[in-house]
């Protein structure tokens, strides 16, 4: 995710709306980090392996959201809409592991 956060501070602004949709984009991605924790703690407890565990309980939703991802990383530039589907499919991921 520190990729995706430096992408969005890298989002171009002109003016005070791309200002207020990157900091809602930035905000929203570390609300989605926190309850990701908080749902990995929750679920499997503060073991060594816990994150690697999380991650086989959902590998294929795993799987699509780091597809997108590296998909991203490929693009010459970071936009807006971009960003925007970054954050909602990963607080889609969050929101099925909360289940």
């Amino acid at each position: 995710m520190k990729w995706l956060r430096e992408q969005f501070e890298n989002l171009p602004v002109s003016g005070q709306w791309h200002a207020l949709a990157r900091a809602n984009l930035r905000d929203e991605l570390f609300s989605i980090q926190n309850t990701l924790v908080e749902n990995i703690l929750q679920e499997q407890g503060k073991r060594q392996d816990a994150v690697p565990r999380w991650i086989s309980n959902r590998q294929s939703d795993v799987d699509k959201v780091v597809a997108m991802l590296s998909d991203m990383v490929n693009l010459p530039a970071m936009d807006y809409a971009t960003a925007s589907v970054a954050v909602r499919s990963l607080g889609a991921l969050v929101l099925a592991s909360s289940k």
